[in-house]
């Protein structure tokens, strides 16, 4: 019993570390770093330590609502032209726009599984990197493919064999760019070859092999060769959704979004760092949004009372709570993110919350627009008026914060009015 008893506590410790090694120990320590209130637009710079994380709260303490984004220092991801003239802003050439694109896409997501592997959402140059910041071969060349189309250029996306690549015009010609191996080619005559060429002349693939150097680079030349060498056909498939979205943030006074990075473990940064060498350390992400209302405050219709938001990052949790102030009465709270089919999620009463996920609801990974109803299941009178919470978790790309060249992010205000308060923490 004693030996079964020791097994057993062996594996839970084995278990702790394994976990600890690839993903991290949660960070127990917090450091105000920067504290500001009536803040509109402003700079914070955040130089951390190593193995250091962060805790970024917005509070709305002012008495009008606040519009405004935030982005990392000296770019602007706020939408996908502004996207565009950020990373182009140095480039002149054609093919250094190009080769700005490609670069960018590679660099700044990072080959790695993310919530969603059925929609187009991640096609989105915007919502790739502010949200996702990153997927598999067609979810990054996809945007890349789309942002060079907003930059002005014809682009489409290649299938070849189990792999999927961009490829950009320009010159009178298509050249082909790989945002998720972080390569491209080189034709005889100096300029970036296209698919159908590489298609046709192996040993330029074969070529590049000398010139890189670690097994994980190499393996991926050897992959791009397999995958060049059997059928290749142009898809029209990932063109993105949600042409023309931003990154519009909006509290109302009293509400509050944190955003919360930790670092990985130190085996996961290892995979990483090889995988995706320009990409930077791997960090867990966490955000909550914080949206207080009163009954009398929501919408109404003939079924009853209801909450509706948008919201650009793809939220994945819900917690509904109630303070009745003493009232009793049970409201049943349906979910939807159409607006047309409707999810029973339980009963809230008195001082009572409720939570839930995307996926349990409708299969769904995330969603971007999501409708609250409340049904009253008793009488009420004509001074019920409860307050009500609503939580909401999302994940977003940690390089809007500090994972980026400047380690440090911007606040841009959307609109003329309002302002907001700010507290960022270091976490170790």
């Amino acid at each position: 019993m004693q030996s079964a008893r020791a097994a057993l506590i062996n594996l839970l410790i084995a278990a702790f570390l394994i976990t600890a090694l690839v993903w991290g120990l949660k960070p127990t320590h917090k450091e105000l770093i920067f504290a500001g209130t009536g803040i509109r637009d402003t700079l914070v710079t955040a130089k951390f330590s190593p193995g250091a994380g962060l805790s970024a709260v917005f509070t709305n303490n002012d008495s009008v609502g606040y519009a405004f984004y935030v982005t990392p220092a000296g770019y602007n991801f706020y939408s996908d032209s502004d996207i565009v003239r950020s990373v182009l802003k140095s480039a002149t050439t054609p093919e250094q726009k190009a080769m700005a694109l490609w670069r960018f896409m590679t660099n700044w997501t990072r080959h790695a599984a993310t919530p969603s592997f059925t929609i187009q959402e991640k096609y989105n140059p915007v919502m790739m990197v502010n949200c996702f910041e990153g997927g598999f071969c067609d979810d990054r060349n996809a945007a890349l493919a789309n942002l060079a189309t907003v930059a002005g250029f014809q682009s489409r996306v290649y299938h070849l064999r189990g792999h999927i690549v961009a490829e950009i015009f320009y010159d009178n010609a298509w050249h082909m760019f790989d945002a998720d191996k972080g390569l491209y080619y080189l034709s005889p005559n100096g300029t970036v070859a296209s698919v159908e060429y590489l298609h046709q002349h192996p040993e330029t693939i074969a070529a590049k092999t000398k010139e890189l150097k670690g097994i994980v680079p190499r393996l991926q030349n050897r992959l791009s060769a397999h995958a060049l060498a059997g059928n290749v056909w142009v898809s029209d498939y990932y063109q993105y959704t949600y042409r023309g979205c931003n990154m519009r943030l909006y509290l109302n006074p009293g509400e509050t979004l944190q955003f919360e990075v930790t670092p990985a473990g130190t085996l996961a940064n290892l995979i990483n760092a090889e995988i995706n060498p320009g990409s930077g350390p791997l960090y867990q992400r966490s955000g909550k949004y914080f949206a207080h209302t009163s009954w009398q405050q929501l919408n109404a219709d003939s079924v009853g009372m209801y909450y509706r938001r948008y919201f650009p990052f793809p939220v994945q949790q819900f917690t509904i709570g109630m303070d009745s102030g003493g009232a009793s009465v049970p409201v049943a709270v349906y979910y939807s993110s159409d607006n047309q089919h409707w999810y029973y999620k339980g009963v809230i009463a008195g001082y009572s919350k409720l939570s839930f996920s995307t996926f349990s609801t409708d299969g769904s990974n995330f969603t971007f627009i999501y409708n609250i109803r409340f049904v009253p299941l008793a009488l009420t009178e004509y001074n019920f008026n409860p307050a009500i919470s609503i939580e909401t978790g999302f994940t977003f790309s940690d390089k809007l914060f500090f994972n980026n060249p400047r380690q440090a992010f911007e606040i841009r205000p959307v609109d003329a009015v309002g302002s907001v308060g700010v507290k960022v923490w270091q976490m170790q």
